[in-house]
């Protein structure tokens, strides 16, 4: 079971990057929140509960509301500059996400 849903859960990922690529942001984040919820599967399965928790709330929980910010923001403009980094650090964090994943597939 953990190979299909890490499986999906990165093919969900790149999905959602392709899509918020060309600027598709609704599906993105459709694709998006199934990888959170995959790769939370997968990180259950596979880590501890002491490792999956503390990880999956800095890389999963701490980035979505800085998307969500960046979402509200949108429209007025108001924190510009430092919304235009929260995407990258999102995608980032979602790589971190895989490998810590991967990690606890291997250990």
């Amino acid at each position: 079971m953990d190979g299909p849903l890490f499986a999906g859960s990165i093919l969900a990922f790149v999905i959602a990057a392709v899509f918020h690529y060309y600027a598709r942001f609704r599906i993105a984040a459709v694709f998006a929140l199934v990888f959170w919820i995959g790769i939370a599967q997968v990180m259950w399965q596979t880590m501890s509960p002491w490792w999956a928790i503390p990880v999956y709330t800095i890389f999963a929980i701490v980035p979505a509301t800085l998307l969500l910010v960046a979402a509200i923001d949108s429209r007025r403009g108001f924190f510009n500059l430092p919304t235009f980094y929260f995407i990258p650090l999102s995608v980032l964090a979602g790589c971190v996400l895989v490998l810590s994943s991967i990690l606890g597939v291997i250990f």
